[in-house]
């Protein structure tokens, strides 16, 4: 039976008996003896303090029982903090269950003997609930911690629980279920004891002389009385250590080094997928939507990259196949079970388009999301009421901040950015080529570049050696002109106007002075060139290459997965879209990276007249025309026009 104990429990037996008259020897009414119970040891003393009702021994014996119970449970959910680990509130209901008051209380709680490493800290245990009956007495120790300081009632206060009486308290605790070392179930039990006094507050001692002290282990759940059936980690017992469930999963995803893929790219990502609490887990899913964060960005994911690998467990996961074609979709198969600390990988290669069908890049990062519901250990099965999600961070550590925090509050929940380092150049010959006085031709270049990457660039380059690349038929570049210049106002870009010239300096940035495009930004500029088109050899065709190197937000550099400084580059494509391939366009053979042609149709003609020579009263004379190609195409339907008859008149014979 349960319910709540009381003070003032005794007993007291009555014997009768007929005396035997010894003249007769038979049993005398007369004779008539009774006597009623005195508490102690002696049937022919006082037994001790007399109770005053002016009887001679006949005080009632009281029946001593010293007992004490505590109740522990979890108050509330467990809390995630900012720095990833959990703030629990922990409450104790403490009541004395005996018959006699008890004093001296005390109160243990060695947090860090049995929560070991996950231990962080503990703290503000507080009285919510105080003694109600008069007399009682309980004062809470303020430097109580778990650890160095166990006892949680103050030990210099003097402390007395009546017969029946009861209080609860709350403290808080700071734990990290996955630190190196924890014991991974988190079970936790609370000591309390008291020594047994009477009314007049002397210890009230046994058969032996000795105080009666009591003590309990504490229960799961809220009542002290009872053995708190259903309640978490029950097993029938009143003496159940209180269980700390903490669903808790650790998702961190990571990209790798994007590697080009004609003109797109692949990039695989990996999820570390951990149970980081203090239950085991089933009903895993991971959702991650790329189709639909990555945008016009996303080309697909590579047929058959979709991975599981295990850790150590023993049931992983199997993949859910369907979700390369439908990324919408749950990557595993629901199967599978996470013990508490065990993990998986899963990996997938993604080809992305950073300027996508729009021919605008931006800025690219994802997320997925992982959950699950963890198993109750008391029955085995997945408890939804222990269901937990977690939104991946950016990283290898499913565990850890993994770097700078977004300081949006939450821990470990940054997107993965993926670093995708591109930049494109188109180059065209601007209205036609124009002839010189001194025969030679001046040809406008219009170049258009553009950050096509996800990331900004700093440290521009471009290079233009036309000299090497247009051999005899250089001559000189000049007027190098920004003609527009980057729109965004992060963006900064200055040419070296008064050094290039396309031989001995080839640079046409000015490299002197810190230069950045932002992602999806773009410039033109413009640059004449002075051509000696009859040295040409051929088709004179020219490329620009441009160049530049990832940076963060901080204008940090971005290295590779080798901590290598990760760098684009890129040569030109003829046309005017440094993000297409320019169908159509001068020199076009279905590539970005077509040379641009420089297209000049010219003939060079020359006529010399031969000595005159008599012919009788005439003269003959032999002319000798000379033809050549000196433009840089090549010529069909030649023709050549003499009049020689109707330039010469009546001489012409």
């Amino acid at each position: 039976v349960t319910g709540t104990s009381s003070s003032g429990l005794e007993n007291q037996a009555t014997s009768t008996g007929t005396g035997i008259n010894p003249d007769t020897g038979l049993p005398d009414p007369d004779l008539m003896a009774m006597d009623t119970s005195d508490n102690g040891v002696d049937p022919t003393g006082e037994n001790g303090e007399d109770n005053m009702d002016g009887t001679f021994g006949n005080d009632p014996t009281p029946i001593v029982i010293a007992d004490i119970a505590v109740a522990k449970s979890v108050a509330g959910t467990p809390v995630l903090l900012a720095n990833g680990n959990f703030g629990v509130t922990y409450e104790l209901v403490v009541e004395n269950t005996g018959n006699v008051d008890l004093a001296g209380l005390t109160l243990v709680e060695d947090l860090a003997t049995q929560f070991g490493t996950a231990l962080v800290s503990a703290g503000n245990a507080t009285i919510t609930v105080p003694p109600s009956i008069a007399g009682s007495n309980v004062v809470v120790d303020s430097a109580w911690d778990g650890a160095g300081a166990t006892e949680i009632i103050s030990q210099a206060a003097s402390t007395l629980l009546a017969v029946g009486d009861s209080f609860t308290i709350q403290f808080t605790v700071e734990v990290d279920p996955d630190a190196v070392g924890a014991p991974g179930e988190l079970d936790n039990q609370v000591t309390v004891g008291g020594d047994a006094v009477d009314a007049n507050g002397d210890p009230i001692t046994d058969s032996s002389g000795n105080p009666i002290m009591v003590s309990d282990d504490s229960d799961s759940g809220s009542d002290p009385n009872g053995t708190n059936v259903g309640e978490d980690g029950d097993t029938g017992g009143s003496d159940d250590p209180t269980p700390l469930l903490i669903p808790s999963i650790g998702l961190a995803k990571s990209a790798g080094d994007a590697v080009p893929n004609g003109d797109n790219f692949d990039v695989t990502f990996t999820f570390v997928y951990e149970n980081n609490g203090t239950v085991d887990l089933t009903n895993l899913s991971l959702v991650d939507d790329i189709a639909a964060e990555f945008g016009n960005a996303f080309v697909e994911v590579v047929a058959g990259s979709l991975v599981v690998t295990p850790g150590a467990t023993a049931t992983p996961p199997g993949i859910n196949a369907a979700w390369e074609g439908d990324t919408s979709l749950n990557l595993l198969d629901g199967s599978g079970v996470l013990a508490i600390g065990e993990s998986i990988e899963v990996s997938f290669t993604v080809t992305i388009d950073p300027d996508g069908i729009d021919s605008v890049s931006q800025g690219l990062e994802n997320q997925g999301t992982a959950a699950a519901d963890g198993i109750n250990p008391d029955t085995g099965m997945a408890d939804p009421a222990l269901a937990t999600t977690d939104d991946s961070d950016n990283g290898t550590d499913p565990d850890a901040e993994n770097g700078e925090d977004d300081m949006d509050g939450i821990f470990g929940n940054d997107p993965t950015p993926i670093v995708i380092a591109d930049i494109s150049a188109a180059k065209q010959v601007v209205g036609t080529p124009v002839q010189l006085a001194n025969g030679n031709f001046e040809a406008t270049y219009q170049v258009v570049i553009e950050n096509t990457g996800t990331v900004d660039l700093a440290n521009l380059t471009l290079g233009e050696d036309l000299a090497t690349q247009y051999g005899a038929a250089y001559v000189d570049a000049y007027d190098l002109l920004l003609t527009t210049p980057p729109s965004d106002p992060t963006s900064t870009v200055a040419l070296d106007t008064l050094n290039f010239d396309g031989g001995a300096n080839t640079e046409i940035v000015n490299t002197a002075v810190p230069s950045l495009l932002a992602v999806g930004d773009s410039f033109i500029f413009e640059f004449k060139v002075e051509i000696d088109a009859a040295a040409a050899t051929g088709v004179l065709e020219n490329t620009v290459t441009a160049g530049g190197a990832a940076v963060d937000a901080d204008g940090n550099p971005l290295t590779d997965s080798t901590g290598m400084p990760i760098t684009a580059t890129d040569d030109s494509d003829s046309g005017s879209d440094p993000s297409d391939t320019n169908s159509g366009a001068p020199g076009d053979n279905g590539t970005s990276d077509d040379p641009t042609p420089l297209l000049i149709a010219n003939i060079g003609l020359a006529k010399e007249a031969g000595d005159a020579v008599p012919n009788g009263d005439n003269f003959d004379v032999t002319f000798t025309l000379v033809w050549e190609n000196t433009g840089t195409v090549a010529l069909d339907g030649v023709e050549l026009f003499d009049d020689i008859a109707a330039q010469f008149g009546s001489q012409f014979i």
